[in-house]
């Protein structure tokens, strides 16, 4: 059983990242933070002012952090190493300690395709996942698996995993419809009573593949959410033995960071979890929040159950979603 760590009140955060995360990593040391560093016009995305409690706790006993992230595949400012640090400095990140946004890679094997993980996370002794957990039209919902599994790669390791979660036809259309309801970005339209796709719509969720009664449609190599835990188990296995994750229960909005405009929050602030199991971490934090909406939440504003890629993540990782929760 993993212990997953609880706590509902965010002015703590210091005190118990004194308690858990100091014993964990040596003095004199310096840790990789992975964490999203924010959209630009985002205002619900991690602050500085929210992890600046742990900054404060570390540098009192010589350890400095590195704030890390990889370029977006879509058009932005964090596209570019340089514009992006530039802009992530100007969000006061870089008063906290050094920025740092991958520009090299190193190619794994996944199940599907071939996974580029930055160099920066293989080689760090010490490393922190800081994930804000949020809504997300792809994968319904993104906490430290999308954290890794796509802000822990390349972009040519992005863009496949769009690419090969498409949809193509493998049976004649029913007509039924459903795969233009549910497609959150309208690449399916109904024409004469048979589905249209038009592929440069397409994101490459495979929410259609899932939602398709009459199995008509497939993806072009597998799920959305099956590449992304390829990706993230990938990064997961070569992490060092020193890795924390810490979950924000905050700010939950329907999509997510990497919108200038996230939508509406849809759930109250809860707290913060803390574990060394990423996939506990996760399981943790959506049986959090259903139990607080009632049902499953993210499968209930973004059609696709987060559960999904948590599933696919364990059966590559071999890793266990059962934990303990102690409230702290």
């Amino acid at each position: 059983m993993n212990k997953v760590y609880f706590l509902k009140d965010f002015k703590r955060l210091g005190k118990v990242a004194e308690e858990l995360l100091l014993p964990f990593y040596p003095p004199n040391s310096e840790i990789l933070v992975k964490i999203h560093l924010g959209e630009v016009g985002n205002q619900t995305a991690l602050q500085p002012q929210d992890v600046k409690p742990l900054v404060e706790i570390f540098k009192k006993n010589k350890i400095s952090l590195v704030f890390f992230d990889t370029p977006v595949l879509y058009q932005s400012v964090r596209r570019n190493v340089l514009s992006y640090r530039l802009f992530a400095q100007g969000k006061g990140w870089g008063k906290l300690g050094k920025i740092k946004i991958a520009s090299r890679f190193q190619t794994f094997k996944a199940k599907d395709f071939q996974v580029e993980i930055a160099q920066d996370l293989l080689k760090a002794q010490n490393v922190l996942v800081v994930s804000h957990v949020k809504g997300h039209p792809l994968s319904g919902f993104g906490g430290a698996i999308k954290n890794l599994g796509m802000g822990g790669v390349s972009r040519k390791t992005k863009e496949l995993e769009h690419n090969l979660g498409r949809p193509v036809f493998v049976d004649k259309c029913q007509g039924c419809g459903i795969c233009a309801e549910v497609c959150p970005f309208k690449a399916f339209k109904m024409v004469n009573g048979q589905a249209q796709f038009e592929n440069e719509a397409c994101f490459g969720c495979s929410l259609c593949v899932i939602k398709c009664p009459h199995q008509t449609l497939a993806p072009r190599k597998a799920l959305f959410d099956d590449l992304l835990a390829q990706a993230a188990a990938l990064v997961i296995k070569n992490l060092p033995q020193r890795t924390f994750y810490l979950n924000f229960l905050k700010n939950i909005t329907k999509f997510c960071d990497c919108f200038h405009h996230p939508g509406e929050k849809i759930a109250p602030d809860l707290g913060i979890l803390f574990s060394q199991n990423p996939l506990a971490i996760e399981q943790a934090s959506l049986d959090l929040l259903n139990q607080k909406a009632g049902g499953n939440l993210f499968e209930k504003v973004n059609r696709k159950d987060p559960y999904l890629q948590l599933k696919f993540a364990a059966g590559y990782s071999k890793g266990v979603v059962k934990y303990q929760l102690e409230s702290i």
